[in-house]
């Protein structure tokens, strides 16, 4: 009897350590799940600049074994220079420098810190212009205009640098000077663009088609005095 009791002890102890033995090993920690990194994948060298007031939301990676939790958490070193949401938006607050971190929020050991810079400079979010399209007339006809400005608002109104590049797809179809002012040159389409050059990636556009009312009017179509029957 107490050899069958010591055999079973013995079997239920060996059972215990294989068991043991089992959670502990490479594949069972594999089947687990484990975060092997996390990475920003939009901001390059790890540092990007906002300006105040502007907002940009962080695009992450998570590389991990297994079946595990990928959510992340976002942290701001300073929250009065730059505040970061639970989705990783980032938004500047006042001119400063801050650290965010992004962290596995099953292993905060893997993450990923990257710096920001917040200037007191202010983008330009939006360029509004006095006309979408227009048909200007290259010909003759005066009911028609050949030329025309363009004008474009800048929002917000206190934007840093208000300077605005203007453009044509297709100079030889209209111009556009420095001032928005176009010029009719031949017909066709083309667009011109207004777009903002303090790095911030703003612009509006307006379609102009021009036409040449000169050639409405078919020489042909006119007989000259001397093709009329004289019925004197």
């Amino acid at each position: 009897m107490k050899r069958q009791t010591a055999n079973i002890i013995a079997l239920t102890l060996t059972l215990v350590m294989t068991v043991c033995a089992a959670t502990q090993s490479p594949l069972a920690e594999a089947k687990a799940g484990a975060v092997k990194k996390v990475s920003v994948t939009n901001v390059n060298g790890k540092k990007i600049t906002l300006s105040k007031g502007e907002s940009f939301t962080l695009k992450t990676k998570v590389t991990a074994t297994g079946k595990v939790n990928k959510k992340l958490k976002y942290k701001s070193s300073n929250i009065n220079v730059v505040s970061v949401s639970k989705k990783g938006v980032l938004k500047g607050k006042k001119a400063g420098t801050a650290k965010v971190t992004v962290s596995a929020k099953v292993n905060a050991k893997k993450k990923t810190v990257i710096r920001v810079v917040v200037t007191d400079t202010v983008k330009v979010d939006k360029i509004s212009l006095n006309k979408t399209k227009i048909t200007l007339d290259a010909g003759s006809d005066n009911d028609i205009d050949s030329e025309f400005e363009l004008t474009a608002v800048i929002s917000p109104s206190n934007a840093t640098n208000k300077t605005i590049e203007w453009t044509s797809s297709d100079t030889d179809v209209v111009e556009v000077d420095e001032d928005g002012c176009l010029v009719a040159i031949e017909p066709g389409t083309a667009t011109v663009q207004a777009k903002a050059v303090d790095g911030s990636g703003v612009y509006a556009a307006c379609i102009v088609t021009v036409i040449d009312s000169d050639s409405y009017y078919d020489d042909d179509d006119y007989d000259d005095e001397d093709d009329y029957d004289d019925e004197d």
